[in-house]
C-alpha cells in the first residue's frame, strides 16, 4: 500500500481547483509571435465581432450597418419582442464569457448589447446570403468589395462569438426551422468564400459540438484554408 505523498495531494487539490471555463474557453488572441509576421493577417479590416475588437475607431462604419441588421432581424418574427432578445442574450452570458480566454472588461449591458448585435449581424448575413437574389441597396450584401472583406472579418480568430449566441438567435426567429439548418447555412457560407477545397459534408460537426463558426469543419481543414486567408489574401 502506497503511503500518502503531500506533492500527490498538492496536484489532486490542483485538478479539483481546475477552472470550470476549461472545456468551453475557444476564442484566444493571437500569440505576438504571429503577429510578428504579418499583423494585418489577424486584425479585422471593417468588422469587429466580438470583444476582442470591439470599439476600434477603424471599424466604427459597421456599427452603424449592425443596427440596421438588427433592424431587420426583428422583422423575421415580428411576435418577438426586442426585449425578448436582451432577455435571452442576458441568460446566456455567463456562459458566453467562459468562452473567450483573455478576460472581457464589458460591464454586462455592454457584453449583451455586444451579443446581441453582433449576434444579429451574422444570422441575418447568413440568411440573406442564401436568397436567390441579394437585395440591391443592401449595405453589405449589396457592395462586393464590402461583402468579401465582411466575410474575411468573420473567420478571423480574434473576431468570433459563442456559437451558442447563434443558434439562440436563429431558433427566436425561425422556431419551426432545425437548429442543424443552420449549421448548413454556415457551412454554404464558407463554401462560398472557399470553392475549390472540396468540403465534404461530414467533416461538417454538430450545433451541440460547434464552438464558434470557425469550429465548422476539421482542424486539417481549417488549418489550410485559414493559412491561405492570411498570407495569401491579406498580404
Amino acid at each position: 500500500m502506497n503511503l500518502p505523498d503531500p506533492l500527490a495531494d498538492k496536484i489532486q487539490m490542483s485538478l479539483q481547483n481546475l477552472s470550470t471555463n476549461q472545456s468551453t474557453c475557444s476564442i484566444f488572441k493571437v500569440p505576438r509571435v504571429l503577429r510578428s509576421v504579418n499583423n494585418r493577417a489577424y486584425e479585422p479590416e471593417i468588422l469587429s465581432i466580438g470583444p476582442y475588437h470591439r470599439g476600434k475607431h477603424d471599424l466604427k462604419m459597421m456599427e452603424e450597418h449592425k443596427i440596421h441588421y438588427l433592424q431587420m432581424f426583428l422583422q423575421r418574427r415580428p411576435e418577438n419582442s426586442l426585449t425578448s432578445y436582451v432577455e435571452a442574450m442576458r441568460g446566456l452570458e455567463g456562459a458566453a464569457r467562459q468562452y473567450y480566454h483573455h478576460p472581457v472588461s464589458l460591464d454586462s449591458d455592454a457584453f449583451v448589447e455586444m451579443l446581441l448585435l453582433d449576434g444579429c449581424f451574422i444570422v441575418e448575413l447568413l440568411c440573406k446570403i442564401l436568397t436567390p437574389v441579394l437585395q440591391q441597396g443592401d449595405p453589405v450584401t449589396g457592395n462586393s468589395l464590402v461583402f468579401c472583406t465582411v466575410s474575411y472579418d468573420m473567420l478571423l480568430l480574434e473576431n468570433q462569438l459563442p456559437f451558442c449566441v447563434l443558434l439562440e438567435l436563429f431558433s427566436m426567429a425561425m422556431p419551426n426551422v432545425r437548429e442543424d439548418i443552420f449549421v448548413v447555412m454556415a457551412s454554404v457560407f464558407f463554401n462560398s468564400m472557399f470553392p475549390g477545397s472540396r468540403l465534404e459534408r461530414n467533416n461538417i460537426i454538430s450545433s451541440q459540438e460547434c464552438k464558434h463558426l470557425l469550429d465548422l469543419y476539421s482542424t486539417e481543414w481549417r488549418c489550410t484554408a485559414l493559412s491561405g486567408a492570411m498570407y495569401g489574401w491579406r498580404s
